[in-house]
């Protein structure tokens, strides 16, 4: 576990709670590497959602540029854990969500 990484992931604005959560979820395994291999089953029961729910906060985490998924094999075949990589060196990812996109722009309060 990284205090960094888990840091690092508080302080990040993806598109969801459920995004975040997960976030948090890989800091909490990540080294000091910030790379860690948590199976989507392990992710979902700690984030208490369905593996489904998983794979697509992983995909808006890599869309968003907040980690980087590399799938690994076995070395006699078949899949083993993906490899996230935190993007913890990138500047911090603040991502609004549509509604408060709308909601800036038409603020009489410059921000």
């Amino acid at each position: 576990m990284s205090v960094e990484a888990i840091t690092w992931a508080f302080k990040q604005s993806p598109a969801s709670a459920a995004d975040k959560f997960v976030l948090v979820a890989l800091a909490n395994f990540a080294g000091e590497t910030h790379q860690c291999f948590p199976s989507r089953k392990k992710l979902a029961e700690m984030a208490m959602v369905s593996v489904d729910t998983i794979d697509r906060a992983i995909a808006r985490l890599c869309e968003g540029g907040f980690i980087v998924k590399d799938e690994r094999l076995h070395t006699k075949g078949g899949r083993a854990s993906n490899c996230y990589t935190l993007q913890i060196e990138e500047p911090s990812r603040n991502v609004r969500l549509p509604a408060e996109a709308s909601l800036a722009a038409h603020s009489p309060h410059p921000q």
